[in-house]
């Protein structure tokens, strides 16, 4: 198990952003394992989302909507996505 700083504000940050974008992109069901990784010019947010079954997009289709509205929401923001997929 990976250890995850639920009281980092950037984690926070980050879950907020991506909370958002799945309000935007019906194709996302669900995200997890969000983790931060912030440099001197970038934060790195890292996380799975979960695709729905009935997603109209490829694997890359997705995480590049995801990393691009990441970017439009905080220039500083990129998205490091793993796609899963939910079957049920």
């Amino acid at each position: 198990m990976d250890p995850v700083d639920v009281n980092n504000p950037l984690v926070s940050m980050a879950k907020d952003l991506l909370q958002q974008i799945q309000h935007e992109v019906p194709e996302i069901w669900n995200f997890h394992d969000v983790r931060v990784v912030s440099g001197p010019t970038h934060i790195n947010i890292v996380c799975d989302i979960v695709a729905d079954y009935k997603c109209k997009y490829s694997d890359i289709e997705l995480k590049n909507i995801v990393c691009e509205k990441l970017k439009e929401k905080n220039p500083k923001c990129i998205g490091v996505i793993t796609v899963d997929h939910r079957y049920a």
